[in-house]
C-alpha cells in the first residue's frame, strides 16, 4: 500500500507467475472492506497491477484482497492485507460553548467534545 492518504489508498500487486496463469489474465477483482461495508471492483485488463481506492473514510482500517481472472474463471484470492487511512482535519466544531467564573482578569470557558466524524 503506497501512498496512503486520509481518503485514498493506492494498492499494487505482483503479476501471477506465468506457470500459474493457465491462460492470459484478463483482469482482477479487488475487494475492500471496513467494519460497515464491503465492495468489489472489477479491474479489466491483465496489464493493470495497481488501483487507487478513493472516497474512503479518514482514520479507518480497510482490508483488501485481489484475485486474478481469465476467460475461464477467477483464481484464488490473495491473503488479506489491512491498512489504516491517515487522519484528516475535524469536520465539525466544538459545541455548547459556555462561560463561567467571569472575573475582572479571568474567564473560564468550556465546551463539549467535537462529535465523531461522519465522513
Amino acid at each position: 500500500f503506497s501512498p496512503v492518504e486520509a481518503r485514498s489508498i493506492k494498492i499494487s500487486w505482483d503479476e501471477v507467475p506465468h506457470y500459474r496463469q493457465n491462460g492470459p489474465i484478463t483482469g482482477y477483482l479487488l475487494n475492500y472492506t471496513n467494519t460497515t461495508f464491503s465492495n468489489t471492483i472489477n479491474i479489466t485488463g491483465g496489464e493493470n497491477k495497481s488501483y487507487t481506492l478513493t472516497k474512503l473514510r479518514p482514520y479507518t482500517n480497510y482490508t483488501v484482497t485481489v484475485a486474478a481472472y481469465n476467460d475461464v474463471g477467477t483464481g484464488p484470492t490473495s491473503d488479506n492485507r489491512t491498512q489504516q487511512t491517515e487522519q484528516a482535519e475535524p469536520t465539525s466544531s466544538p459545541e455548547n460553548i459556555t462561560f463561567s467564573s467571569v472575573k475582572a482578569r479571568s474567564l473560564t470557558v468550556s465546551w463539549d467534545e467535537v462529535p465523531p466524524s461522519e465522513t
